[in-house]
C-alpha cells in the first residue's frame, strides 16, 4: 500500500467507523463538553506558588484534553495500539497533576522532570501505586487509571511482537501458508469495537475527575449544570456497558 492509498483507506475507515458507532458517538460529544466546561480560560492570581500550580494543571488538563480527540480519532481510523498509546500518556499526565495538587511541594520536581534519575515522574504510575500501597486513601481515584494504564502499556505502547501480532492477518493459500501484515487493526466483531470505544470514553472521564477534584468549586447553577451533565453522561455510558460487556469475556 503506497502513501495515498493509506490515506484514503484511514479516510474510509473513518466514516465506517462513525457508521458503525451511530447513536452512541454522542457521548463522546457529550464528554467533549465535559472537558471545555471545567476549567476557565484565564488563570486568576493569588500568589506565585499557586499560580505556578495552577498553571501547570491548565497546562497537564489541556494535554490530556487533547489526546482525547487523539485517542478516539486513532480509534476510528482503527490505529488500536495507538488509540491506548495515546491514552497511556493522557493518564500519566492526569496522575502528574494528582500529584502536584495533592503535593504541591512536588511542584518544582514536576518542573525538574528530566534532571533526575530519582524524580517521581519518570514513573509516576509507580509512586502514585506505592503511596496507595502504604495509605489506600492517599489518592483514591488513581487505582482504576493504574488498571488503565497497564492495560495500555500490555496492548500498544511498546513496538514488541505481542503488540505488532494484532496487526498479522494468517491465511492458508492451498498448501503454502501466507503472512499479510496489515496497517490497520480490525476488531474481530463489532461489540468488541464499541467495548474499546466505550473503554476509552469511560477511561477519560475517571480522568477528567482527577482535575473536577483538583479545580475549586463553581459557583450556583454552572457548578449544577456540570455536574447534572456528568451524571447524564454516567447513565449513558453504564446502559452501553451492559449492552455490549454483558455476558462477553
Amino acid at each position: 500500500m503506497e502513501l495515498f492509498e493509506y490515506i484514503g483507506v484511514e479516510k474510509t475507515q473513518l466514516l465506517v467507523s462513525i457508521t458503525k458507532l451511530g447513536d452512541t458517538l454522542a457521548i463522546l460529544k457529550d464528554l467533549d463538553n465535559l472537558f471545555q466546561g471545567l476549567l476557565p480560560e484565564t488563570i486568576k492570581y493569588i500568589d506565585d506558588k499557586q499560580f505556578l500550580l495552577d498553571i501547570i494543571n491548565s497546562w497537564l488538563f489541556r494535554f490530556v484534553h487533547t489526546h482525547l480527540y487523539i485517542s478516539t480519532i486513532n480509534l476510528l481510523r482503527l490505529h488500536i495500539s495507538e488509540c491506548f498509546s495515546s491514552t497511556r500518556a493522557a493518564i500519566d499526565a492526569t496522575l502528574s497533576a494528582y500529584v502536584i495538587t495533592k503535593e504541591p511541594n512536588r511542584t518544582a520536581e514536576y518542573i525538574e522532570f528530566n534532571k533526575k534519575k530519582e524524580n517521581i515522574f519518570l514513573n509516576i504510575k509507580r509512586y502514585v501505586n506505592n503511596q496507595n500501597e502504604k495509605e489506600a486513601s492517599t489518592y483514591p481515584l488513581a487505582p482504576p487509571l493504574i488498571a488503565s494504564h497497564e492495560m495500555c502499556s500490555q496492548f500498544g505502547s511498546h513496538a514488541d511482537f505481542a503488540v505488532s501480532f494484532n496487526r498479522l492477518d494468517m491465511t492458508q493459500a492451498k498448501d503454502q501458508g501466507q503472512i499479510r501484515v496489515g496497517y490497520f487493526q480490525n476488531p474481530p466483531n463489532d461489540d468488541v469495537f464499541h467495548q474499546y470505544y466505550l473503554k476509552t470514553i469511560d477511561t477519560y472521564l475517571k480522568m477528567l475527575m482527577v482535575f473536577y477534584e483538583g479545580c475549586k468549586k463553581r459557583e450556583g447553577a454552572k457548578e449544577l449544570q456540570w455536574d447534572n451533565a456528568k451524571e447524564s453522561l454516567l447513565s449513558k455510558l453504564r446502559g452501553l456497558e451492559e449492552k455490549y460487556f454483558a455476558n462477553k469475556d
